[in-house]
């Protein structure tokens, strides 16, 4: 008897997926658990819609870290137009420090990883964190100076 119950709840989620769990695919919502504050919602879609195609989640996550690029850079220009000269190269020399580790980690990452296609998006996943993170980073020192 349990033996049927639990085959008949396995196949249930067989054959309904998540969607008996709600609308999103396991990626995207063990993505959005982990994903930093300021990941778009455009993301989390177009994870969902790409379901396990390693070349559409690719493409889910170079858009994404197009648009987390921008925004760190934006802030970036932001920022140093409101500081002092001093500052400025403080500010300067720690972005040039954080894009070396990004490349560098990008570089293990993928080293450790190897070449196939999870392990790719896994590295590309990581990636974009890291720029929203840092994007974060320069917004919240935007919002401690002020105006």
């Amino acid at each position: 008897m349990k033996t049927g119950i639990l085959l008949a709840l396995c196949m249930t989620v067989l054959t309904f997926g998540t969607s008996a769990f709600g609308a999103e695919s396991l990626t995207a919502q063990a993505m959005r658990r982990s994903a930093p504050k300021g990941i778009t919602e455009a993301l989390y879609a177009c994870v969902d819609n790409a379901g396990l195609d390693q070349a559409l989640l690719g493409k889910c996550l170079a858009s994404e870290r197009s648009i987390q690029d921008a925004r760190l850079n934006k802030a970036y220009g932001q920022l140093m137009r409101k500081l002092d000269d001093r500052t400025r190269e403080a500010v300067k020399v720690a972005e040039r420090a954080w894009l070396d580790f990004n490349v560098k980690t990008v570089a293990a990452e993928t080293a450790i990883g190897g070449t196939n296609q999870v392990a790719n998006a896994d590295v590309a996943n990581a990636e974009l964190f890291r720029y929203c993170e840092r994007a974060n980073v320069l917004e919240n020192y935007l919002f401690s100076i002020g105006d």
